[in-house]
């Protein structure tokens, strides 16, 4: 069970919620529908089914388990290594990318605890978010101890400094120079700046709303940096925001009104902002923040995070309810891979290169040929395309 899950208290924890009949139907018949090119009658919905059955399956890859709760993951500037935190047991787990299998896991430091939480999310503790720097020797970690970032040493296999943030740190990035580590506190609202080679801190950037310790911590949360590393792009669950920092003199440039803000991610080829909303995916031009393309969902799907390819020609969805990944392509917004990733896909990243899809799913990182388009069919044969043409507003 994702973690997000263990807050929605509109269905029974561990349970996965599946579409009515009817309404897998309608998304089978979802592309023509809008054409007005087809019927609904019931061998409509028979034959469609058929088809459904006879297309190729959804790709399947390799599952890798890391643990309880797994939260975060970040892959090496050479593609061979893959870095995947586990919330629940408070660990960082070093895959091997060739061989596809741990190399070594890093052990963080829980505090005993007494209450009646179910997990670590609702104490506000355990390993969530990580990045590595570009040589692949540091790997830097948000509460692998409390409250703090973990540096990481990768050749040693250990915990080698840790620098004091606010109140349950989640997201971290890197400046493009590696010298600098912003990190998102979600409770505090807060983005802390660390010096990357010491762990001295650099300041710290408030976000509107104030403190969020009366907040679910299971709102979306999602920050990125320019390719330059001059702006940060935070969303703020407690305002209905996306903030904007100049990282040069640490001052807010920007707001845009984004109440359904769930991830973002930052174009490096154009350098604009692409949110992942509710409703569909959002394009702002880097300069003016305007939206200058969007793609929106045909339907309602429950998805928190998004992953753009290296080339920057698709954009991957995870489908949480659904237990699969759709890949669509950026510029038709058509489906073109569709991937069997298991319970409760979160977090989602492609190696450098290209070649790799990795997922974070219940049972651990699920691995992917991203090139493997086959199951395209079957996601849309038995959901409908995940992108529709715009409503046209009379």
């Amino acid at each position: 069970m994702g973690w997000r899950d263990r807050f929605d208290f509109k269905g029974t924890t561990g349970q996965t919620i599946r579409q009515p009949a009817l309404r897998r139907t309608a998304a089978m018949l979802a592309a023509c529908a809008v054409l007005a090119a087809c019927g609904t009658t019931g061998q409509t919905g028979r034959d469609a089914a058929a088809n459904a059955a006879a297309v190729a399956p959804l790709a399947k890859g390799t599952v890798i388990p890391v643990g309880q709760a797994p939260a975060g993951l970040d892959i090496s500037a050479d593609s061979k290594w893959l870095y995947a935190t586990s919330n629940g047991d408070d660990t960082l787990s070093i895959i091997d990318l060739t061989s596809r299998s741990i190399a070594r896991t890093v052990e963080g430091h829980l505090p005993e605890t007494s209450d009646d939480c179910a997990d670590n999310f609702c104490r506000g503790i355990g390993a969530i978010g990580v990045a590595v720097d570009e040589n692949g020797r540091r790997a830097y970690v948000t509460s692998l101890r409390p409250d703090a970032l973990a540096f990481v040493d990768l050749q040693k296999g250990r915990i080698v400094r840790a620098a004091r943030t606010q109140r349950f740190p989640q997201n971290v990035v890197l400046s493009p120079d590696g010298r600098r580590a912003y990190v998102l506190n979600v409770v505090s609202n807060t983005v802390s700046v660390v010096d990357a080679s010491n762990g001295r801190p650099l300041g710290r950037y408030a976000l509107k709303g104030g403190d969020a310790h009366d907040r679910p911590f299971a709102r979306p949360v999602g920050m990125a940096l320019s390719p330059d590393g001059k702006r940060l792009y935070v969303t703020n669950g407690v305002a209905g925001s996306i903030e904007i920092f100049n990282t040069v003199n640490r001052r807010q440039s920007g707001t845009i009104g984004s109440p359904d803000a769930l991830d973002l991610l930052v174009d490096p080829h154009s350098g604009n902002l692409l949110v992942l909303q509710k409703d569909g995916m959002v394009e702002y031009d880097a300069q003016t923040l305007k939206p200058v393309n969007t793609l929106h969902f045909c339907g309602t799907p429950t998805t928190y995070h998004f992953a753009l390819s290296p080339d920057g020609s698709a954009l991957a969805v995870a489908l949480a309810k659904e237990g699969v990944v759709a890949s669509v392509a950026r510029d038709s917004g058509k489906v073109n891979g569709g991937y069997a990733s298991g319970a409760n896909p979160e977090a989602l990243r492609y190696t450098p290169d290209g070649a790799t899809l990795a997922v974070l799913t219940n049972g651990g990182v699920a691995l992917f040929d991203a090139a493997d388009r086959s199951g395209a069919a079957a996601y849309v044969a038995a959901h409908g395309e995940l992108v529709c043409p715009a409503k046209v507003v009379s």
